[in-house]
């Protein structure tokens, strides 16, 4: 019985391997490279800083939780910024909201709901006197 080595059964053709000479030199080679730029670190490395025990409380007062608020006035007054018109839009969804199934005039004094809208595109159309 004749032994072969891989390179031979390879080549011989039995169906399980590729049949081409030099591949497996390209494979490696190609192997290679991807292990290299894979492993290869892309984002530059943020420099070490020193966490002392002062820093980490600057950290932690930096917001009062019985107050409720920031000790910075500046972050302080960004942020009730912030609260203060997500509530307003929140206010105006719940009005829109609203007024798209109610009626569209006030039904104590007959007052229209929608006054000073009338130029905008999705302002409602006067219905004919046969859909009332």
């Amino acid at each position: 019985m004749a032994t072969a080595t891989i390179k031979e059964v390879m080549l011989a053709g039995s169906g399980n391997f590729i049949q081409q000479e030099g591949y497996y030199d390209t494979w490696k080679a190609e192997m290679n490279k991807y292990t290299e730029t894979r492993a290869a670190w892309k984002d530059p490395v943020e420099p070490y800083v020193k966490r002392t025990y002062k820093d980490i409380k600057m950290r932690e007062t930096s917001y009062d939780p019985i107050v409720q608020k920031y000790r910075n006035p500046q972050i302080e007054d960004k942020l009730a910024e912030l609260e203060r018109q997500a509530f307003i839009d929140v206010l105006a969804k719940n009005k829109d909201r609203s007024l798209r199934y109610e009626q569209t005039y006030n039904v104590v004094n007959f007052e229209n709901k929608l006054k000073g809208l009338e130029d905008r595109p999705d302002y409602p159309k006067e219905k004919p006197w046969y859909f009332r």
